[in-house]
């Protein structure tokens, strides 16, 4: 085999790897990802009713169309898009009258603490599932899972069966458990 035909051969691996796996991927965890959203606009929605106030009304209903809009724009949200918009707010972000995000700043504007403090939650829990997204989105997240796997199953090889590496994992955590609980909580 020449070495342009292995080359010709890994680009066209490389492409089929695209088109029947990564975008396939993309598109399950974008759904998947919805789908949470969609649990804690749900959960935002059940609470909300419960608020009695004009301005707490108002407040939630502002909330509730963020996390209408988070669903609609997820597909969006991507680790290039987050690295552009990082640069964008360290060249010219320092200029904002109000140091505060416009999530803070939503979820600021209730007037009840049990309202303010489970908004806080909502969004951190969105948020968390946004990034969690990205990560899983990125090709370095598929090219390092892959590698750990490799990798995995190298070490399986090299220092036995898999059973024993996995008992060698199973104890070293609980070993590690034992010793942090004891620092916190000494006899």
């Amino acid at each position: 085999m020449t070495l342009d035909l292995m080359a010709l051969s890994g680009v066209g691996t490389l492409m089929l790897a695209l088109i029947f796996f990564y975008f396939p991927w993309q598109s399950f965890v974008v759904d998947q990802t919805r789908q949470r959203l969609f649990e804690c606009r749900d959960h935002w929605f059940d609470y909300s009713r419960g608020l009695t106030s004009k301005n707490d009304k108002a407040s939630a209903a502002a909330l509730r169309a963020e996390l209408n809009y988070m669903i609609r724009r997820l597909h969006e949200f991507t680790v290039p898009v987050l690295a552009y918009c990082a640069l964008l707010y360290a060249l010219w972000g320092h200029e904002l009258e109000n140091n505060a995000t416009p999530l803070e700043r939503l979820t600021e504007g209730f007037d009840s603490p049990a309202a303010r403090t489970e908004a806080r939650k909502v969004i951190h829990s969105a948020v968390l599932q946004i990034g969690f997204c990205m990560w899983r989105r990125s090709i370095l997240a598929i090219t390092l899972g892959t590698a750990f796997l490799v990798g995995l199953v190298l070490v399986s090889a090299t220092l036995g069966s898999a059973k024993s590496l996995s008992t060698y994992l199973e104890r070293s955590i609980a070993n590690l458990a034992v010793r942090e609980n004891r620092q916190i909580l000494p006899r």
